[in-house]
């Protein structure tokens, strides 16, 4: 819809009526769309004493000249036909009665729309490709149209010709803002085949598959499988000289050059903790074995003293002088466990023996001999005996509970559950259970080994938080537990419950990329380390996006690390309560899971943060077993550190298992913070943001409400103005108004 405005123009009738005026406002519309007809109208003229008896409109093309009468009616509108398509047309007014006829209105002006046309454009292609939409395709005048050009496996598009004209070799072309019909031609040409060689090699202690030097086709992708000889497991796996951590699948995606690939093996390990109790010793103490080797132990009691129990794996044996463990596929445990002898005398009478009953009772146990038990009277006359001991029977196994057996999509960090503790010894209560997950039937890669006794901060007896970052999604677990007594002579534990599986939740937090960083946490770049790689694109360093705008923070394994399987933060507050207050930190809690590069080796990591700690800020860690608890953090130059011993302080799964998994946080600090320099304009991993305290927070709080307060004020008092201005203004009656409505 157009708009114009018409001035007052003012109109004679000839003889009679030498002058009036004419107020007239015309709208110029057409009656359809690209139609060569416009219709127009006009306010009637009204004049004391005068009657009009009609009206005649005129128009012509160049705004000065009007030689066609368009219409002649006694009403205030008309339709002019017989317009030419794309032709500009201005239109004049006038009024007449029997003393003639007014002087013409001032002009309005109209263009009439072209009809758009519609073209063609023929699309073919040669042999060995196709081009789409192929054939012969309608185009509006004006409109774009784009082929896609696609060549067969093997070849390429050679050339693409518009109207016979050659063009280029494009995957695509289009036709802009057409105005004429067209034909496109795609023709297409073999491609010479590009090979490449991939060395790959295995140290003999495992293979890797495909071998030696493999061919590959350029685009093509290339996968290779690692598997460690019987009693091995994968080491490391390098690519072009690099390490890409233990992995049993590598795959290089596109290949476009030569590359080389390594795997190495190291021999399985498996510990044998050997514990003696009071006066006696076990020989040799706790060692390292290789899978499938067998450890002879010899127990040996002390000058007085003799051995009263061996337990092996939480199992008696008796009271033997030597143990073997053969074939070895696992950690393992044995116990001795020693007494003093019993002291005799020589008027010791040996020739009878009675019963009596316990005070429980509940069991029978041989009665001092000598004692007279029959219900006579008199007195009893007792005799020197060997030593009477109470035996502590084995608590039940435990019967488990959650996650129930078979349980799909788990959470990451369930809940372990076991019905409660059942011992034959009815005064035993429950003094700790044992809680493993493994990733495989027979336990030898355990994912978590943790003792809950109940000198422990949280009692974890009867159910166990399974901690963050221990483990991962879509994966098969086997998990038990056992549970020992609180006798005060012997405390024995139960054989191992039946074991449950559970399998995790899949894609709990999507990571295409499989760098273990949730996508949603992963930045585009970063080179907190300045070594001018993407940091997430390497194997020992791990980058984060903070939770202020685009802080960044991130780990980099500096020693004994082969791997980062897993980074990312949390919320605090999705720990709950009952597992401890939690301490406020400034950047959540970070949570990482590395492998080692042996087991029970010590990680030394740095820890890249967006804002430098108060001097006196504290590191805090999170585990189920010890809540919230401090945790030492080295300060090296600018630089943070921290150290933690696979299954040691720290590594909240508690295995010695060549993993460590860890969360970790910076508290907010406790007093005025120190004031930050400068930030570092060098890009340093550790850049200053100011921090402000509550009270400068709230105070300028108040401040902005003030001002904004005021603002609202000041607008209200120049909106109150302008009113009071517009109301005294003198009216203005305006021009007409013309429209064309198209």
């Amino acid at each position: 819809m157009s708009l114009l405005r018409f001035n007052v123009f003012r109109p004679a009738f000839f003889k009679a009526v030498p002058c009036f005026i004419i107020l007239m406002s015309a709208i110029v519309f057409a009656g359809n769309a690209y139609s060569a007809d416009v219709t127009l109208a006009w306010d009637a003229v009204s004049q004391p004493g005068m009657t009009v008896t009609g009206y005649r409109v005129y128009h012509g093309t160049n705004g000065s000249v009007y030689p066609t009468k368009g219409c002649d009616v006694a009403t205030t509108s008309c339709k002019v036909s017989g317009l030419v398509d794309g032709q500009k047309y201005y239109f004049v007014a006038t009024a007449y009665n029997g003393y003639g006829e007014s002087a013409y209105s001032e002009p309005v002006s109209y263009t009439v729309p072209r009809a758009l046309q519609t073209f063609t454009i023929t699309a073919s292609a040669g042999a060995n490709g196709s081009i789409s939409p192929a054939g012969t395709v309608s185009v509006t005048e004006g409109q774009s149209k784009t082929f896609t050009i696609s060549p067969h496996g093997g070849f390429h598009v050679d050339g693409v010709l518009v109207d016979g004209e050659f063009k280029g070799t494009f995957a695509t072309y289009t036709f802009n803002t057409l105005s004429a019909s067209h034909t496109i031609y795609a023709t297409f040409a073999s491609t010479p085949v590009t090979l490449h060689t991939i060395v790959a090699s295995d140290d003999g202690n495992g293979s890797i598959s495909p071998n030696g030097n493999v061919t590959v086709i350029e685009g093509n992708n290339q996968n290779f499988t690692i598997t460690p000889n019987t009693g091995y497991r994968i080491a490391d796996v390098r690519v072009d000289a690099q390490s890409v951590g233990a992995r049993s699948t590598y795959e290089f995606p596109n290949v476009t050059g030569s590359h080389t690939i390594s795997a190495s093996f190291a021999v399985n390990t498996f510990t044998i903790t050997a514990t003696a109790g009071s006066n006696g010793s076990i020989t040799p103490g706790t060692v390292t074995v290789a899978q499938g080797s067998g450890q002879n132990f010899t127990i040996t009691a002390n000058s007085g003293y003799e051995i009263t129990d061996v337990v092996v794996d939480n199992q008696s044996v008796g009271a033997v002088t030597s143990h073997t463990f053969s074939n070895i596929v696992a950690d393992r445990t044995i116990t001795a466990f020693f007494a003093a002898v019993p002291k005799t005398d020589s008027t010791e009478d040996n020739s009878s023996s009675a019963t009596t009953t316990n005070p429980s009772d509940t069991t029978d146990i041989p009665a001092p001999t000598g004692m007279n038990t029959d219900n006579t009277t008199g007195s009893a006359t007792p005799a020197v005996t060997p030593r009477q001991e109470y035996v502590n029977q084995t608590p039940d196994a435990p019967e488990l509970y959650l996650p129930a057996n078979g349980a799909q999509e788990v959470s990451l960090t369930p809940l372990l559950e076991i019905v409660g503790f059942s011992d034959p010894d009815s005064d035993d209560d429950h003094d700790a259970t044992h809680w493993q997950i493994a990733a495989d039937e027979s336990f030898g890669d355990l994912i978590l080994d943790v003792v809950v006794d109940r000198s422990r901060k949280i009692n974890y007896l009867v159910n166990f938080l399974v901690p963050h970052g221990t483990l991962h999604s879509d994966q098969l677990y086997y998990w038990r537990a056992a549970v020992k007594d609180d006798c005060e002579n012997t405390k024995n534990w139960s054989n191992w419950s039946e074991t449950f599986t559970f399998t995790t939740a899949a894609e709990v937090q999507p990571d295409k990329n499989a760098n273990g960083v949730p996508d949603d946490k992963e930045p585009k770049y970063s080179d907190l380390d300045k070594d001018g790689f993407n940091d997430n694109e390497q194997p020992l360093i791990r980058v984060i996006k903070g939770g202020k705008g685009q802080s960044l923070i991130g780990i980099k394994a500096v020693e004994g690390v082969s791997r980062i399987n897993y980074f990312t933060s949390i919320d605090p507050e999705s720990i709950p309560e009952e597992y401890g207050p939690r301490p406020k930190l400034r950047h959540g809690l970070m949570v990482f899971n590395v492998t080692l590069e042996q087991v029970g080796a010590t990680a030394r990591i740095e820890l890249f943060l967006p804002d430098k700690p108060h001097s006196r800020a504290e590191w805090y860690k999170h585990d189920p077993i010890n809540g919230w608890y401090k945790f030492p953090v080295d300060s090296v130059d600018g630089k943070y550190f921290i150290e933690i011993e696979d299954g040691g302080f720290g590594d909240a799964d508690g295995a010695a298992n060549g993993i460590i998994v860890d969360p970790i946080g910076l508290a907010e600090m406790a007093s005025e913070p120190e004031s930050a320099p400068a930030p570092d304009q060098s890009g340093s991993a550790c850049f200053i943001e100011t921090t402000l305290d509550r009270s400068a927070v709230e105070s300028a709080s108040v401040g902005n409400r003030q001002t904004v307060v005021l603002g609202l004020i000041c607008c209200g008092f120049t909106l109150l103005w302008l009113a009071v201005a517009m109301s005294l203004m003198p009216k203005v009656r305006g021009p007409f108004e013309v429209r064309f409505l198209f």
